[in-house]
């Protein structure tokens, strides 16, 4: 059996996301699953899904002028029925390292036989003005109004 470190998972996370290795977080992920974005939630129903997502999520990421990320996890919920929240701190820099913005976001996690997270849920607590005014219908996913 793997066991991971919760904060090894995220700085490897970080690091496909770095490289654009968007595959390798897919299979990190539950499917189908959900992102909420404040009153709206995106359902990525496949990792082909999230691939297409991720994509256009780190372009628009790139065309803001975000060339680093890296994330600090803030804090870790004991496990209930093997699921656990985890809070993250995403930070995103230029390219003098300069920082541009920063994300606060709650992951929904279990771990796999193998002692490896599996992210079921992600929502974004807070997020950066230009998010939030971005239109994410571009992305690919369904969105739908949360209740």
């Amino acid at each position: 059996m793997t066991i991971v470190t919760i904060e090894s998972f995220f700085t490897a996370m970080a690091q496909c996301f770095q490289d654009g290795d968007h595959r390798s977080v897919a299979r990190t992920r539950v499917y189908p699953g959900a992102i909420y974005l404040e009153d709206e939630v995106i359902v990525l129903e496949s990792a082909a899904a999230f691939v297409a997502f991720m994509e256009n999520h780190c372009a628009r990421n790139y065309q803001m002028g975000v060339r680093r990320v890296q994330n600090r996890v803030v804090a870790q919920s004991l496990s209930r029925t093997n699921n656990y929240s985890v809070w993250v701190v995403w930070q995103h820099f230029d390219a003098g390292g300069e920082l541009l913005s920063a994300t606060n976001a709650r992951y929904i996690c279990r771990d796999s036989i193998m002692g490896v997270p599996e992210v079921q849920l992600v929502e974004y607590i807070d997020m950066p003005a230009c998010y939030k005014e971005a239109d994410l219908d571009v992305m690919g996913a369904p969105r739908r109004q949360s209740s």
